[in-house]
This record gives C-alpha cells, structure tokens and sequence, in this order.
C-alpha cells in the first residue's frame, strides 16, 4: 500500500484491522510508502459503522502529525484505534471521531471537542 498525499481505512459490518507488512513493523512517518509528511492518516469515515484498528508501532518523524478519525453520528459502534505505540513525536487528532490509543500510555492533552493533541516520547 503506498500512500500519495493521506492515509485512509474504514470499518464496515465488522471491526476491520491494519497491519502494514503483516508483521506488526515499526512504520515511519514521511519515509518509504507510509503517509507523507503533509499528509494525515485517516481513519474510518462518516459510513463505517465498526472500529478499525491500526496495528503497526508509529514513529512520528520527530515531527507534529496528524490523525483524523471521522465519524458516523448514526452510531456509536464507529471508531479508531491506535494499537501500535505513537513515539517521536507530536499527534494531532482531528475530526469528529472517537481515537484509541491502546499502545500509547501517555494522556492526549486536549484542543478542543474534535481536536486534540499528545506528546508522543521516544
């Protein structure tokens, strides 16, 4: 999978999961075919309807990055995860749906209702 200028997956009818590589592989931002260094990873979309799950550890660039998670209002079963650990970096959430970050354990610091952001250590 090569990503030109965003990264986007969504979840449909059942929890869907990525995993780049197959092999759980540190994936770095703005290097090889992983999302460019404008870009944003985005993740799910105003139709999904399950969680989509990230899997791959994500460092950052040493670098600010964005992450929009959309949102179907209909329902409350729509939603992203994190699985991976988020290092190196800062990570900017935005859109109006909800993020997990399971592989990460320090707080997000909030921006806002639909915008926030968390220092990613090393």
């Amino acid at each position: 999978m090569q990503f030109a200028r965003r990264a986007a997956d969504s979840a449909f009818r059942r929890q869907a999961s990525a995993n780049l590589g197959a092999t759980n592989g540190l994936v770095t931002w703005a290097t090889g075919s992983f999302v460019p260094a404008n870009g944003a990873l985005i993740l799910n979309s105003v139709f999904a309807d399950s969680e989509i799950e990230f899997q791959n550890p994500i460092n950052l660039g040493a670098a600010t990055r964005t992450v929009q998670v959309d949102d179907n209002t209909a329902l409350t079963t729509d939603f992203a995860t994190l699985s991976g650990s988020v290092t190196n970096g800062a990570l900017v959430k935005t859109g109006a749906g909800k993020l997990v970050l399971a592989g990460s354990t320090k707080p997000l610091h909030g921006r806002g209702p639909d915008r926030e952001q968390r220092d990613a250590g090393s």
